[in-house]
């Protein structure tokens, strides 16, 4: 096996930085649907993981989103003013909140979800060419990645 050349790694970081940036500036653009409803891109990517995993808590969301329980504890009273989700408390615990889409909220994930499969078209077209272990690859150094910038987050913070 070869060892990767330092000029292919900084091409490939270069790439991820410039995937980062786009998806950064992205996240600054609010994005219009029906009923005047203006959601930011951290909006839609919460409405989209409860629409994938309904009743669960905000810490899971948290969790799924990769952000912090505080990220979605201020996201939701918004949403919830807009119509596109609902809260139930459990008998058991009145603390504990699950959180549901509306129908409002699911016709909204319908159309993020039919956004995505336009933008993934093209890339999904390309990874039906990989194996399971080039996949396996991929998402492992997308995993180190995550992991190196929760580590250089915590570091710096002190």
């Amino acid at each position: 096996m070869s060892r990767i050349k330092n000029e292919d790694f900084n091409l490939l970081v270069e790439n991820f930085f410039k995937v980062n940036n786009k998806i950064t500036q992205i996240q600054r653009i609010p994005l219009s649907f029906t009923n005047n409803i203006k959601l930011s891109t951290n909006a839609l990517h919460l409405i989209e993981a409860i629409g994938k995993y309904p009743n669960s808590n905000p810490t899971e969301l948290a969790q799924i989103l990769g952000v912090t329980k505080g990220a979605i504890s201020q996201q939701i009273p918004r949403l919830e003013k807009q119509g596109l989700i609902k809260k139930k408390k459990l008998e058991s615990n009145k603390k504990e909140i699950l959180l549901s889409l509306t129908e409002a909220g699911l016709e909204i994930f319908r159309l993020h979800e039919n956004m995505h499969l336009k933008l993934y078209k093209d890339i999904q077209k390309d990874l039906e060419n990989l194996t399971s272990v080039d996949l396996e690859l991929i998402n492992s150094v997308l995993e180190k990645i995550s992991s190196s910038i929760n580590q250089y987050q915590e570091e710096y913070k002190k």
